[in-house]
């Protein structure tokens, strides 16, 4: 549910918009931040992504990693 919220809110301004994917090997291997990257485009709005997705990683996991803690 918060997923579809983020995800309603980017759409909703058709302004340039920032998207940082923090996940694991699930959110890599499907390809979540390219297809919402598409959708966007194909919707003519601008959208930046990144993405930190280590294998086996856990959200807990992220709140202490350096990597996903510098990324902005």
């Amino acid at each position: 549910m918060l997923a579809i919220c983020c995800l309603l809110s980017v759409f909703t301004f058709a302004q340039p918009q920032k998207v940082l994917f923090i996940g694991n090997s699930y959110t890599a291997v499907n390809s979540l931040p390219w297809l919402v990257y598409s959708v966007a485009l194909a919707n003519g709005d601008t959208l930046s992504t990144d993405v930190n997705s280590p294998g086996g990683f856990t959200f807990q996991g992220h709140t202490t990693d350096s990597v996903t803690l510098a990324k902005n």
